[in-house]
């Protein structure tokens, strides 16, 4: 994507490559009570670790499966904007059993992080009779994490903007807050304090058996306006460069005929993660329609373009969200044959 002009941010933190202190806390659960648990942040050696823990919840609906060392180093630990001490271990008998990665949303100019805005993108905790405990015990690890470098508001989950990291890894084609079928991580953050702030919908469609729609004004449509497509669109800021720039980006614009003017554009990335294809499944990141041209049918026409093309390109399956109170975007998906398949929902808690 060019010189995205990389220089050192405002992260005044910087990373974290000292042995990190062992913090100890002692957890009094009357009923059934946990041996000492430790905490510890991450270290150059943690790879295999994180990825232990995430192949430990094989099964779980919205977790990229099979994972490696590697893929979390492309996705997570090698980006500008990853923090040693923001990815904190709950270990059982020295031995790794959870994980949480507290991390931040971006400014509002969206060239580096805004550290007052903090995100728990990730939790998960082997399974096991503790596995509910520790989660609510790393929660309290990254709020006080978060605490010390300026957060005055947590979001559990990711959803854009505030999606620092695990784009690829969790939910689908976009970050979809806290799956509600990730159920310890979401009773973790109720037991925390935080609240549901918002619901999103994630959608599913074959692709094999599409057709567009072909009402009269679709037709019109059809014959007066072009889809334009550029491949590997550049990043139209630096927060978008650090979070997307791993993935096969493809932008999708449609251009009256004889206009350079975009009505609507559409931007697709391949769900294929590492060498596994995914079944050859594309995911749905952006859709924006001028605003002038709202309400008049101009996004079911690039979708139903979009989806023809895409068919014809081999790909089977279109996947993406929709916040669930979006009650025009629910029925353009419902319009077009989407049937949603889970819900994630994004929590907050403020201080």
């Amino acid at each position: 994507m060019g010189d995205l002009g990389l220089t050192a941010g405002p992260l005044q933190y910087g990373f974290l490559l000292a042995t990190p202190v062992l913090i100890i806390r002692a957890l009094r659960l009357p009923a059934h009570p946990l041996p000492m648990l430790r905490f510890r942040c991450f270290r150059n050696t943690d790879p295999p670790h994180v990825t232990r823990i995430w192949q430990s919840r094989a099964g779980q609906p919205g977790l990229a499966q099979p994972v490696s060392p590697d893929l979390f180093e492309e996705y997570v630990f090698g980006k500008l904007h990853f923090d040693y001490g923001g990815l904190i271990f709950a270990l059982e008998d020295d031995c790794p059993a959870g994980f949480v990665h507290a991390a931040f949303g971006p400014d509002a100019a969206r060239h580096w992080i805004a550290p007052e805005t903090g995100v728990i993108a990730m939790l998960q905790a082997c399974p096991g009779d503790s596995e509910h405990e520790i989660a609510r015990a790393l929660v309290v690890e990254a709020e006080a994490y978060l605490r010390t470098r300026g957060a005055k508001v947590v979001y559990g989950g990711c959803v854009q903007p505030h999606n620092p990291f695990y784009m690829g890894l969790y939910g689908g084609a976009d970050l979809p807050g806290v799956l509600d079928t990730d159920t310890v991580f979401q009773e973790a953050l109720r037991a925390n304090g935080y609240q549901p702030v918002r619901q999103i919908a994630v959608l599913r469609r074959a692709l094999h058996d599409f057709q567009p729609p072909a009402d009269r004004q679709q037709v019109q449509y059809r014959r007066r306006m072009l889809v334009q497509v550029i491949v590997d669109p550049p990043a139209r800021n630096r927060w978008e460069a650090l979070t997307t720039g791993d993935f096969d980006l493809t932008r999708f614009e449609l251009v009256p005929r004889g206009s350079g003017q975009t009505a609507a554009y559409l931007v697709v990335r391949d769900m294929a993660i590492g060498n596994h294809a995914a079944g050859r499944t594309v995911g749905v990141v952006e859709l924006e329609v001028d605003p002038a041209e709202r309400r008049k049918g101009l996004a079911t026409c690039l979708l139903s373009e979009t989806f023809r093309m895409l068919a014809g390109q081999g790909f089977d399956t279109v996947e993406m969200n929709i916040p669930a109170d979006d009650a025009i975007g629910m029925r353009l998906a419902e319009k077009l044959g989407f049937c949603e398949t889970c819900r994630g929902t994004l929590f907050r808690k403020e201080w």
